[in-house]
């Protein structure tokens, strides 16, 4: 196959994804979430410019149009905790439906090793084997973003779903984060949302704004 037919079959595949225009929603949307209790909850995605949305998620529905570049958002009124629910995106050429959603609290684990060392992996915790048989709490949900290097803030990460915390998915998840999640879980009895974000060995300058870097004299 010719470079130019090639070229012309991407070209026509592109031209028909963009044409189509169906509601895209980013990853960090899945089946399984948490979303953040007793607080506006926005809920964002992309679609074909001037495409009709509509988000429907525990009583509420709120409508929206997508604005020139495709882009979208609605906010929803602050709910408290409890679950599970569906969440529905729906708009003129396609519907997106997400099950098991909790309302809860959201905490980002981010860091470097000492963050990122797992229950069972490449290193385990003590009694490590009591701790993934006892680790059964279906309101905990597990969400470990996908490694990826960007020089500069990404507006959608590489990958990652959410998951139940069970004996079966807690291997390989932060034990730091695992354990302050559960004892938050055992204290406030409400689901609880952990996303796992680390990388061992990293700088701390990756972990700091560039506007903060930008006040400091030596990073100037």
């Amino acid at each position: 196959m010719t470079s130019k037919i090639k070229l012309l079959i991407f070209s026509g595949l592109a031209y028909s994804t963009c044409s189509f225009g169906q509601i895209v929603m980013p990853k960090i949307f899945n089946d399984n979430m948490v979303v953040q209790r007793d607080r506006p909850l926005k809920i964002w995605g992309s679609a074909g410019s001037g495409e009709s949305v509509q988000v429907s998620f525990h009583g509420q529905i709120s409508k929206t149009v997508a604005n020139r570049e495709g882009k979208w958002e609605v906010t929803l009124k602050a709910m408290p905790y409890g679950g599970p629910f569906r969440m529905e995106i729906s708009g003129k050429k396609n519907k997106i439906e997400y099950d098991n959603v909790l309302l809860g609290d959201i905490w980002v684990c981010g860091g470097q090793s000492n963050m990122e060392f797992p229950i069972s992996g490449w290193t385990n915790v003590k009694n490590y084997k009591e701790e993934i048989a006892n680790a059964d709490y279906p309101e905990i949900r597990l969400f470990t973003v996908e490694k990826d290097i960007n020089t500069i803030p990404a507006a959608e990460i590489k990958g990652g779903k959410w998951e139940q915390c069970s004996p079966e998915t807690i291997s390989p998840f932060s034990a730091v984060g695992y354990f302050f999640g559960r004892d938050l879980y055992k204290s406030l009895h409400i689901p609880i949302g952990l996303i796992n974000s680390n990388w061992g060995g990293t700088d701390i300058e990756s972990w700091i704004s560039r506007s903060s870097l930008d006040t400091s004299e030596e990073f100037r």
